[in-house]
């Protein structure tokens, strides 16, 4: 349910705080996930429901759309990352870890998704099998990952440090820190940045397109745009 302000619209649905949110690589739609164990599809254009994905059984920590936009990985307190069909709403992997998983970043190409958490690493997936296909070991709680555009690095963001590494060669590159906090916390989107003083960067809020409005995310259970 949208409600209208002069200048921004709340977006009601979940029962419980909203952690994070993310769009479609078009832009056309708007995902949340919230501690209530389930993750909304919205239309960014009309603010409506598309669809509700329940399945997680506990709260549902990160969401982002795959490259391709057909389908939505989430992260869950539950030690599982899933993959769900848009079409259908309809999940098509459960990717099981052994510690709740905060984050997660898709590869631009779509082939794999990699999650991060409790467990101290960054975990590749294939996304088309869902099987463990390598573990990046870090000393600490992953709190944020994300990908070059180009695929070829991974930003893993652990504590108040991050460190980048060659994804085909599973081999750290460089590393940068400490912050005088933590880089990233649950419910952040990680962002790779063109800008060499700051190859990736955390934020709250997110654009569909350029000069589009910020959305947030809220625990009081709404998204506003």
């Amino acid at each position: 349910m949208a409600e209208s302000a002069p200048d921004r619209a709340v977006l009601r649905g979940h029962q419980a705080a909203v952690h994070a949110i993310a769009f479609s690589p078009d832009g056309d739609l708007l995902a949340s996930a919230s501690r209530d164990g389930t993750a909304i599809v919205w239309d960014a254009r009309s603010l409506e429901q598309r669809a509700r994905l329940r399945g997680h059984h506990g709260e549902v920590l990160g969401v982002s759309f795959m490259p391709d936009g057909n389908s939505l990985a989430t992260v869950s307190e539950d030690t599982t990352a899933a993959l769900w069909d848009l079409e259908t709403g309809l999940r098509t992997n459960m990717l099981l870890s052994t510690k709740p998983q905060l984050c997660l970043a898709p590869s631009p190409d779509g082939a794999h998704q990699v999650t991060g958490g409790y467990d101290h690493a960054a975990t590749i997936w294939d996304a088309a099998t869902g099987k463990d296909v390598a573990r990046i070991r870090v000393g600490g709680i992953v709190l944020g990952l994300a990908f070059s555009p180009d695929g070829t690095k991974l930003a893993i963001c652990r504590g108040k440090d991050c460190e980048i590494w060659d994804f085909d060669g599973r081999k750290k590159v460089s590393s940068f820190g400490p912050h005088a906090s933590s880089t990233a916390a649950p419910g952040t989107t990680s962002r790779w940045s063109s800008s060499r003083a700051a190859r990736w960067r955390t934020c709250s809020t997110g654009a569909a397109r350029s000069g589009s409005p910020p959305r947030s995310a809220s625990r009081d259970r709404s998204l506003q745009a």
